[in-house]
């Protein structure tokens, strides 16, 4: 029985990392996110009340 589960439970990590590759890129080009930095370009992610605080 513990064989079994941990057999499931490779399965399906593999499954979800095969997942997240595959839909990860669309997403973040779709988002406006950098893979290598985490974080928005200020482009296309505009705040005006995240400039108002530093006045």
């Amino acid at each position: 029985m513990i064989f079994i589960n941990i057999m499931l439970s490779c399965i399906a990590t593999t499954v979800m990392a095969t997942a997240l590759t595959t839909a990860l890129p669309p997403i973040t080009k779709d988002l406006g996110v950098s893979m290598q930095t985490g974080s928005g370009s200020p482009a296309v992610i505009h705040w005006p009340w995240a400039h108002a605080r530093r006045r």
